[in-house]
């Protein structure tokens, strides 16, 4: 007796199973959908909202990228989860990365973008599963009404549901998954201005994959259920359940059976899960490559929109409102003398007045640098030159003829990499009215860089028997930047 009573107790425990799976899983589920508030996406066609992008560049307005080689660079996209989204919107679920005009053509992806989300699916509401469900419906409501006592008392009688429940607990765990990740294939737009990625594609393929095994187990597990008796009444009894449940699981079995080409790639029940499925708190990461681009005067800063969308086409202009926005910063091309560097003032000091003698005076000190910068992406042929354009002249516009002025250079710095470099200087530069002389020169680099030639000294020469009088002399150095290296 207490044998049987146990074998009355298991059965009571599985009842209150199949009542909390069927008949209180299905509201919370429908209360999943109802329960969530909307959320405002910025476009209409966007069916996530807070939408955010950002990249790993790591450039900033003050830490630009120079126009050199390619560059590795990540997009991540993130947003929440819609309450719901309009019914009026069709075509897949697709994660967009609009890239740029002045890039277009230069980012390539270098792999599969990753998805990471959670989602909610109301798998009684996708149509080709209507007959699924109606078929386990009837199934487990006979079980329900077998194990109320419909048939009378099952003492002496054995049927392990477990598996059958274990199945269809793994069956609702599909409508509602905390987390989700898959990898889907980045594809580039013909005009090389958008980088897509149709979610739909890789999560009906997940879904599709769990979605067959889980039944593939089931109609296992259906087939696998009999009721056995322990003497010939619960034998009896056990041969009527069986006569009652044979067609149901029938029913069902082929029911399952008919989903299995459905499923397979390509398979309308494969788009049907992918599209009924909700998304909530969503991640796309995308690799990829970047060539910056050719000949950039000024500073570029690069804006890429990225955002995940519900449309059949993708309208680049429409997304460029899209909250999630992120930058690259890239440097444009420089070639010019830092001017700051130049120095300002050459200033001799005051001396007697005498012409029996040769006067040289100097400066060792506070004479700044020549220095040139060169970002261009073009063979580098030039050379910076300085001239002085006018004699020494006084205010009331005398002229101090005959003096030589001498520019002394330090040791020469650069960054090039390439190419010939020439320091004029080394040995001297003197300066004589409307001359140029060469301070040094590149030629034949491909490279990107810089010269910089410190000045260290200067030496104003004025011969004996100059005329003077007691009053200032001065001229104007003129320093230029010329692409005729050898004139």
């Amino acid at each position: 007796m207490a044998k049987n009573n146990a074998i009355y107790f298991i059965k009571r425990k599985i009842l209150v199973t199949i009542l909390l799976v069927f008949t209180v899983l299905g509201p919370i589920l429908s209360q999943i959908y109802l329960a969530k508030e909307a959320e405002a996406a910025v476009l209409d066609i966007e069916i996530l909202s807070n939408i955010e992008a950002n990249n790993t560049s790591g450039t900033s307005p003050e830490n630009r990228w120079q126009l050199n080689d390619q560059q590795e660079v990540e997009f991540v996209i993130r947003g929440s989860g819609l309450g719901s989204i309009s019914a009026g919107l069709t075509g897949p679920k697709t994660a967009v990365l609009v890239i740029p005009p002045e890039l277009a053509g230069s980012v390539e992806p270098t792999g599969d973008a990753l998805i990471e989300t959670n989602l909610t699916l109301n798998l009684r509401g996708i149509p080709l599963l209507r007959t699924l469900f109606s078929a386990l419906d009837g199934l487990l409501g006979e079980l329900v009404r077998i194990l109320n006592g419909a048939l009378g008392a099952l003492t002496g009688v054995t049927l392990n549901l477990d598996e059958v429940y274990r199945q269809v607990d793994l069956l609702n765990s599909l409508q509602d998954l905390p987390s989700l990740s898959f990898h889907v294939p980045v594809t580039l737009s013909e005009d090389g201005r958008a980088l897509t990625i149709n979610v739909d594609d890789g999560l009906g393929r997940v879904l599709a994959e769990n979605l067959k095994t889980i039944l593939q187990n089931l109609s296992n597990a259906v087939d696998a259920l009999r009721a056995e008796g322990q003497g010939p009444v619960s034998g009896l009894l056990a041969g009527t359940i069986n006569g009652l449940l044979g067609p149901l699981k029938s029913g069902l079995t082929t029911a399952i059976q008919a989903l299995f080409p459905l499923l397979d790639l390509g398979g309308s029940l494969v788009s049907a899960l992918a599209d009924g499925s909700l998304l909530g708190d969503t991640t796309v990461t995308i690799s990829t490559n970047i060539q910056p681009p050719e000949q950039v005067t000024e500073d570029l800063d690069a804006h890429f929109y990225g955002s995940v969308v519900k449309s059949s086409t993708i309208d680049i202009d429409l997304l460029t409102n899209s909250s999630g926005v992120t930058s690259i910063y890239f440097e444009g091309e420089r070639f010019g003398v830092e001017t700051e560097q130049l120095p300002k003032y050459l200033d001799f000091g005051t001396h007697p007045i005498q012409t029996a003698e040769d006067q040289i005076f100097s400066l060792d000190e506070g004479l700044g640098m020549v220095q040139v910068e060169d970002t261009r992406n073009i063979e580098k042929n030039w050379s910076i030159k300085v001239s002085q354009a006018s004699q020494w002249t006084s205010p009331n516009n005398t002229n101090l003829t005959n003096p030589d002025l001498t520019l002394y250079s330090g040791p020469l710095e650069t960054t090039f990499q390439d190419g010939e470099i020439i320091n004029h200087a080394a040995e001297g530069i003197t300066l004589r009215p409307f001359a140029q002389q060469k301070v040094f020169t590149l030629r034949g680099s491909q490279d990107s860089g810089s010269i910089a030639l410190p000045l260290r000294g200067a030496e104003l020469f004025v011969p004996m028997n100059t005329p003077r009088e007691a009053t200032s002399y001065e001229t104007t150095l003129v320093w230029t930047l010329s692409e005729t290296p050898n004139e």
